[in-house]
């Protein structure tokens, strides 16, 4: 819920987002308006991506900090919309257990 601009920096797409609304949080942290989030993603082979984000907000937190992640190749994966279940029979089975162990 911000501003996101995209560059290339060699191999690397660097997408640097400012401006984030007040309907945003960083994993359910409120955070101030200067809020800047670059993210990095960059191949490192062909079945590869590693994934960077830097999170800068100097009222919020005393330093910028990092997550990162490496990203694999899965031709077998299958994205859900989130409303709809169809098909989608390990989530489904996982929210029934789950209601089904709350309910003992």
């Amino acid at each position: 819920m911000g501003r996101a601009r995209g560059r290339w920096d060699g191999d690397t797409l660097v997408v640097e987002t400012p401006k984030f609304t007040d309907k945003s949080a960083i994993r359910g942290h409120a955070h101030s308006d200067v809020l800047t989030v670059t993210e990095r993603f960059t191949r490192v082979d062909a079945d590869a991506l590693e994934y960077e984000a830097v999170v800068n907000d100097p009222e919020t937190w005393v330093t910028p900090w990092t997550a990162a992640i490496i990203l694999s190749r899965d031709d077998d994966y299958q994205m859900f919309e989130y409303a709809c279940h169809e098909g989608n029979s390990t989530a489904i089975e996982n929210m029934l257990s789950g209601a089904r162990f709350e309910e003992r």
